[in-house]
């Protein structure tokens, strides 16, 4: 007898607790620290970005395209006809910003500040499209 899987959506936000837990980790002097922190901003990033994807989707009923799918949520949420998800353009955009910087960039200036935003910023997109 084969044990089959069923498939089972991922939960996007569990990407936002592992961002809080890799911040509140990165505080214990770890020499891991740095990569904490830039793991956290990627975390938090990516679970705004794909709950967005998915809100576009499926309440908003639209196909989000293969290729360059983070401008076209970006774009997308920026003409939304709901100001409550147009006020999340800003944060969208400044969490894929400091995403690409925490995931490219050599050297960063006030990581642990970034990182606080980048939860903020992740937290307040939930919020809000929890709303729906």
């Amino acid at each position: 007898m084969s044990s089959r899987r069923v498939p089972v959506d991922f939960s996007w936000y569990q990407y936002y607790e592992l961002a809080q837990q890799l911040f509140e980790d990165s505080k214990k002097n770890s020499p891991l620290s740095e990569s904490m922190l830039r793991s956290s901003i990627s975390r938090a990033y990516f679970a705004s970005h794909c709950l967005a994807r998915n809100f576009l989707r499926d309440v908003r009923e639209l196909a989000p395209p293969i290729k360059k799918t983070h401008s076209w949520v970006i774009n997308t949420i920026k003409d939304d006809k709901d100001s409550r998800i147009r006020k999340i353009h800003a944060q969208l955009n400044r969490l894929r910003i400091d995403r690409n910087s925490a995931d490219y960039s050599d050297s960063l200036r006030q990581l642990y500040s970034m990182a606080e935003g980048a939860l903020i910023g992740a937290r307040q997109t939930i919020d809000i499209l929890d709303e729906f």
